[in-house]
Protein backbone atom coordinates (compact mmCIF):
# COMPACT_ATOMS: atom_id res chain seq x y z
CA UNK A 1 0.00 0.00 0.00
CA UNK A 2 2.93 2.67 1.12
CA UNK A 3 4.16 1.89 -2.60
CA UNK A 4 0.70 3.46 -4.19
CA UNK A 5 2.15 7.15 -3.02
CA UNK A 6 -1.74 8.23 -1.95
CA UNK A 7 -3.23 5.59 -4.91
CA UNK A 8 -2.94 8.92 -7.74
CA UNK A 9 -3.27 5.27 -10.09
CA UNK A 10 -6.28 4.21 -7.88
CA UNK A 11 -8.55 3.80 -11.96
CA UNK A 12 -5.68 1.68 -13.64
CA UNK A 13 -6.55 -1.26 -12.29
CA UNK A 14 -3.76 -2.43 -10.02
CA UNK A 15 -4.38 0.48 -7.61
CA UNK A 16 -7.87 -0.62 -7.24
CA UNK A 17 -6.79 -4.03 -6.56
CA UNK A 18 -5.08 -2.74 -4.03
CA UNK A 19 -7.08 -1.04 -2.16
CA UNK A 20 -9.77 -3.64 -2.78
CA UNK A 21 -7.49 -5.84 -0.70
CA UNK A 22 -7.10 -3.39 2.03
CA UNK A 23 -10.51 -2.50 2.35
CA UNK A 24 -11.91 -5.73 2.53
CA UNK A 25 -9.16 -7.15 4.70
CA UNK A 26 -9.75 -4.49 6.90
CA UNK A 27 -13.93 -5.28 7.15
CA UNK A 28 -13.00 -8.73 7.73
CA UNK A 29 -11.39 -8.04 11.29
CA UNK A 30 -14.61 -6.48 12.39
CA UNK A 31 -16.76 -9.21 10.64
CA UNK A 32 -20.04 -9.39 12.71
CA UNK A 33 -22.06 -12.78 12.13
CA UNK A 34 -25.10 -11.56 10.41
CA UNK A 35 -27.07 -14.33 12.58
CA UNK A 36 -28.01 -16.91 9.78
CA UNK A 37 -26.39 -18.15 7.32
CA UNK A 38 -25.50 -15.51 3.96
CA UNK A 39 -25.08 -17.32 0.68
CA UNK A 40 -23.43 -14.60 -1.51
CA UNK A 41 -22.81 -14.31 -5.01
CA UNK A 42 -19.77 -12.28 -6.63
CA UNK A 43 -19.49 -11.19 -10.71
CA UNK A 44 -16.36 -9.69 -11.46
CA UNK A 45 -13.80 -9.31 -13.90
CA UNK A 46 -10.72 -11.82 -14.80
CA UNK A 47 -8.59 -9.59 -12.30
CA UNK A 48 -11.10 -9.58 -9.30
CA UNK A 49 -11.74 -13.48 -9.72
CA UNK A 50 -7.82 -13.71 -9.61
CA UNK A 51 -7.85 -11.66 -6.43
CA UNK A 52 -10.38 -13.83 -4.29
CA UNK A 53 -9.07 -16.73 -5.49
CA UNK A 54 -5.64 -16.13 -4.52
CA UNK A 55 -6.13 -13.99 -1.45
CA UNK A 56 -9.10 -13.22 -0.21
CA UNK A 57 -11.24 -16.45 -0.72
CA UNK A 58 -8.80 -18.34 2.01
CA UNK A 59 -8.97 -14.98 4.29
CA UNK A 60 -12.49 -14.92 4.39
CA UNK A 61 -14.00 -18.58 4.67
CA UNK A 62 -13.39 -18.69 8.32
CA UNK A 63 -15.70 -15.80 8.74
CA UNK A 64 -18.60 -17.18 10.26
CA UNK A 65 -22.17 -16.52 8.77
CA UNK A 66 -20.75 -16.12 4.92
CA UNK A 67 -20.51 -18.23 2.32
CA UNK A 68 -19.08 -16.26 -1.01
CA UNK A 69 -18.87 -17.72 -4.58
CA UNK A 70 -16.95 -15.84 -7.47
CA UNK A 71 -17.40 -16.12 -10.88
CA UNK A 72 -14.98 -13.95 -13.06
CA UNK A 73 -16.97 -13.35 -16.42
CA UNK A 74 -14.57 -12.76 -19.88
CA UNK A 75 -15.16 -9.30 -21.41
CA UNK A 76 -17.33 -10.23 -24.88
CA UNK A 77 -17.58 -6.78 -25.24
CA UNK A 78 -13.67 -5.13 -25.10
CA UNK A 79 -12.00 -8.87 -25.34
CA UNK A 80 -10.79 -11.48 -23.42
CA UNK A 81 -7.29 -9.39 -22.65
CA UNK A 82 -9.55 -6.66 -20.84
CA UNK A 83 -10.19 -8.28 -17.22
CA UNK A 84 -11.19 -5.54 -14.90
CA UNK A 85 -14.43 -5.25 -13.75
CA UNK A 86 -15.48 -1.58 -14.76
CA UNK A 87 -15.60 -2.41 -18.49
CA UNK A 88 -17.87 -5.45 -17.94
CA UNK A 89 -21.73 -4.29 -19.35
CA UNK A 90 -25.06 -5.30 -17.44
CA UNK A 91 -26.30 -7.90 -20.01
CA UNK A 92 -22.67 -9.53 -19.85
CA UNK A 93 -22.91 -9.36 -16.06
CA UNK A 94 -26.35 -10.80 -16.08
CA UNK A 95 -25.71 -14.00 -18.18
CA UNK A 96 -23.15 -14.30 -15.75
CA UNK A 97 -25.31 -15.25 -12.99
CA UNK A 98 -26.03 -18.30 -14.44
CA UNK A 99 -22.31 -19.27 -13.01
CA UNK A 100 -23.30 -18.90 -9.61
CA UNK A 101 -25.35 -21.47 -7.84
CA UNK A 102 -29.20 -20.86 -7.89
CA UNK A 103 -29.88 -20.86 -3.77
CA UNK A 104 -28.24 -17.63 -2.86
CA UNK A 105 -29.18 -15.00 -0.66
CA UNK A 106 -27.79 -11.83 -2.49
CA UNK A 107 -25.71 -11.19 -5.64
CA UNK A 108 -23.16 -8.33 -5.04
CA UNK A 109 -21.60 -6.77 -8.42
CA UNK A 110 -18.72 -4.20 -8.44
CA UNK A 111 -20.02 -0.85 -7.97
CA UNK A 112 -17.24 0.40 -10.83
CA UNK A 113 -19.81 -1.40 -13.63
CA UNK A 114 -21.97 1.58 -12.97
CA UNK A 115 -21.90 5.54 -13.71
CA UNK A 116 -23.43 7.85 -11.62
CA UNK A 117 -27.27 7.86 -12.93
CA UNK A 118 -26.78 3.82 -12.03
CA UNK A 119 -26.21 2.62 -15.61
CA UNK A 120 -23.85 -0.22 -17.37
CA UNK A 121 -21.55 0.66 -20.42
CA UNK A 122 -24.77 -1.11 -22.66
CA UNK A 123 -27.17 1.34 -21.12
CA UNK A 124 -29.07 -1.48 -18.84
CA UNK A 125 -29.74 0.29 -15.51
CA UNK A 126 -29.29 -1.24 -11.99
CA UNK A 127 -33.18 -1.19 -11.73
CA UNK A 128 -33.83 -3.04 -14.81
CA UNK A 129 -30.71 -5.89 -13.89
CA UNK A 130 -32.46 -6.14 -10.16
CA UNK A 131 -35.98 -6.82 -12.11
CA UNK A 132 -34.62 -9.40 -14.58
CA UNK A 133 -32.39 -10.93 -11.41
CA UNK A 134 -33.98 -13.95 -9.22
CA UNK A 135 -31.97 -12.32 -6.44
CA UNK A 136 -31.28 -9.38 -4.19
CA UNK A 137 -28.24 -7.13 -5.91
CA UNK A 138 -26.27 -5.05 -4.27
CA UNK A 139 -23.83 -2.51 -5.88
CA UNK A 140 -21.68 -1.33 -2.76
CA UNK A 141 -19.77 1.97 -3.48
CA UNK A 142 -17.32 0.83 -0.48
CA UNK A 143 -17.84 -1.79 2.37
CA UNK A 144 -18.25 -5.04 0.04
CA UNK A 145 -18.74 -7.00 3.60
CA UNK A 146 -20.65 -4.58 5.55
CA UNK A 147 -23.37 -4.32 2.77
CA UNK A 148 -23.21 -7.87 2.88
CA UNK A 149 -23.84 -8.30 6.81
CA UNK A 150 -26.43 -5.27 6.74
CA UNK A 151 -28.49 -6.75 4.18
CA UNK A 152 -28.41 -10.20 6.14
CA UNK A 153 -29.18 -8.58 9.76
CA UNK A 154 -32.58 -6.80 7.91
CA UNK A 155 -33.93 -9.81 7.05
CA UNK A 156 -33.40 -11.40 10.41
Amino acid sequence: TEAYEEFFLLDNGIGMARDFLDVLRAEAEIWRDPGRPCRVGVLTGGLGEKLFREQLLPELSGLPGLELHVAGLSNALFGEKITVSGLLPGRELLAGRARLPADLDLLLLPPNTLNAADRFLDDLSLEDFRAKCDLPVLAPESGLLGAEGEFMRGLS
